[in-house]
């Protein structure tokens, strides 16, 4: 279910699915909503995804960490098998730079989406 709401939604109504990411007692469904954020670009959502870079579980630490390379474009020293130490200070790195990127980066995603849906209208 939280990959087909993922294909469906608009990345801006990721919240139920980042509520899911967030709260799931089910490890699996988490990974599937942490790769969901991802796929669907919501990027509003980074700090849920960045919160399961420390999840408890290694498939959704490692699921989280693809979707924020998708949201970023770029590749950061995160071993999903490290301590929570080596961990947090991954994160932190990467929530400084997001910190400073979020604003392009939401410029860019909403401008993508624009010309898909002209694109599509054409079609």
């Amino acid at each position: 279910a939280a990959t087909a709401y993922a294909r469906a939604a608009a990345p801006k109504e990721a919240a139920p699915l980042a509520k899911v990411a967030r709260d799931d007692t089910v490890a699996t469904v988490r990974a599937a909503a942490i790769t969901g954020l991802g796929r669907s670009r919501a990027y509003e959502e980074m700090d849920t995804l960045l919160a399961a870079m420390n999840d408890d579980d290694i498939v959704v630490r490692r699921r989280a960490a693809e979707s924020v390379v998708l949201l970023i474009g770029r590749r950061y020293r995160y071993d999903p098998n490290g301590s929570p130490a080596q961990r947090l200070k991954s994160i932190a790195v990467i929530r400084a730079f997001w910190t400073k990127a979020k604003g392009v980066a939401g410029e860019y995603y909403d401008t993508v989406r624009k010309r898909r849906r002209q694109a599509a209208k054409k079609d």
